[in-house]
Order: structure tokens, then C-alpha cells, then sequence
């Protein structure tokens, strides 16, 4: 049985309290595209964040489930 606890599980789930993503305080998007910048800039957020589920941040930018 898969464990669960709610917000970190997956990018679905995260984005319903941070809807652009969460990420360090100096952390910059990495993309070829538009940065997100307006992400929640908090460290201790996202560090709970990648502890959890290490795939939240698959582009390794610091910034966990970015979106505009």
C-alpha cells in the first residue's frame, strides 16, 4: 500500500496550495521558454517538498511543480 499524506504526493496535489509551484528563495526557472517567476519562494516549503517525492522537481531548477 502506497503511503500517502497529502500535499507532496504529487503536482496535483501541491498546486492546489501553491498554483505556480514552490521553490527556493533564489531559485530561477529553467526553461527554454517564459520563466515562472511568480512560484512561492520559500525554502523549507520545497525542501519538504523533494524530501517527500524527488520527482516534483524533475528539471533539478529548485523549483518544485512550476507552472504559469
Amino acid at each position: 500500500m502506497a503511503h500517502t499524506t497529502g500535499i507532496h504526493d504529487n503536482c496535483t496535489q501541491l498546486n492546489k496550495k501553491w498554483p505556480h509551484g514552490v521553490g527556493t528563495r533564489n531559485a530561477v526557472d529553467k526553461t527554454s521558454g517564459k520563466r515562472v517567476t511568480n512560484f512561492y519562494h520559500n525554502n523549507k516549503a520545497y525542501w519538504a517538498a523533494e524530501n517527500h517525492n524527488g520527482t516534483l522537481d524533475r528539471d533539478n531548477d529548485r523549483i518544485a511543480c512550476e507552472k504559469r
